[in-house]
């Protein structure tokens, strides 16, 4: 038995309590004035029946009570034995491939170093093992169903691209849940491949990976990477000399550490860049920058 939150056994040091209240617990004095204790014969008074522990049975029930209460707290779960694991090696083996597109991956060399992580494990399906390749970022999508054709997957990976979409894990991880309940082989394993953006988990997500099926993580983030985003993008129109403006203007967010001086910012149209400003965030704040040529 393994336990999530083993430092809740702290807490066990509180079935000491009612031991010691009864063992230290004194009888209130109370005092009565009285003429003369000449002719009142001096008797030594000790309170044994309070430094004996009587009902042994209710108070061991009253302490395994605590320890359950703390046990729960702690979160025990088990673990697959050596024998089922052995028994699962050989087993063929259901894998879902959660490959994060959104817009943070396209920072450095992020894209890269996941689809070569998602390669290395289409490499390593053998006999009669399927993979099924998710690719998400606001939305999950299966891109390649279960199959044990290594060439397709590649080839769907070749194809896969950043997209401009922001990042959620909830739908991915739900729709790999539904995929590895349906299948019937003996080893069901989803990795989620991605830089994991905080933003992109809610915490209200209800997502549960069991009856054997594993989940692993692989992170393609760096160490220290800058946090800028473009939240929103608003239009305004506006008539000059006879002909038509429209100003676009992109709502910058730097949830970094650092500021971020002089940043190339690039508005594109259909894959054509279009006009390039540079911008200036200041850290755990917001920007804009305007984009005013004729369009």
């Amino acid at each position: 038995m393994f336990f999530l939150a083993p430092l809740f056994f702290l807490g066990l040091g509180v079935i000491a309590v009612p031991i010691l209240v009864h063992l230290v617990q004194r009888e209130r004095k109370h005092v009565v004035a009285f003429p003369s204790l000449m002719f009142v014969r001096r008797i030594p008074y000790q309170s044994v029946r309070r430094r004996r522990i009587r009902h042994w049975y209710l108070l061991l029930m009253r302490a395994a009570a605590l320890a359950l209460i703390i046990a729960a707290f702690a979160r025990p779960f088990f673990r697959q034995g050596a024998t089922a694991l052995a028994a699962a090696a050989g087993g063929s083996r259901e894998m879902v491939i959660l490959l994060d597109q959104s817009a943070s991956m396209g920072y450095g060399d992020h894209w890269e170093r996941a689809r070569n992580a998602a390669r290395d494990l289409v490499r390593s399906l053998s006999g009669d093992d399927k993979a099924t390749l998710v690719l998400f970022g606001r939305n999950a999508e299966e891109n390649m169903r279960a199959t044990p054709d290594r060439g397709r997957l590649e080839a769907a990976l070749n194809a896969a691209s950043v997209t401009s979409g922001a990042t959620r894990y909830g739908p991915a991880l739900k729709l790999a849940e539904s995929i590895l309940a349906r299948s019937t082989l003996p080893r069901r394993e989803a990795i989620l491949i991605s830089d994991f953006q905080r933003v992109g988990w809610s915490g209200a997500e209800d997502i549960h990976y069991g009856g054997g099926m594993r989940l692993t993580t692989v992170s393609v983030a760096s160490e220290k990477t800058s946090n800028l985003s473009v939240p929103s993008v608003t239009f305004a129109r506006a008539s000059f000399s006879g002909q038509e403006r429209i100003t676009v203007t992109a709502g910058l967010s730097n949830k970094g550490d650092d500021p971020l001086k002089d940043v190339p910012v690039t508005l594109t149209i259909d894959g054509h860049e279009i006009q390039t400003e540079r911008a200036s965030v200041a850290a755990h704040a917001s920007g804009s920058v305007s984009f005013t040529s004729k369009f």
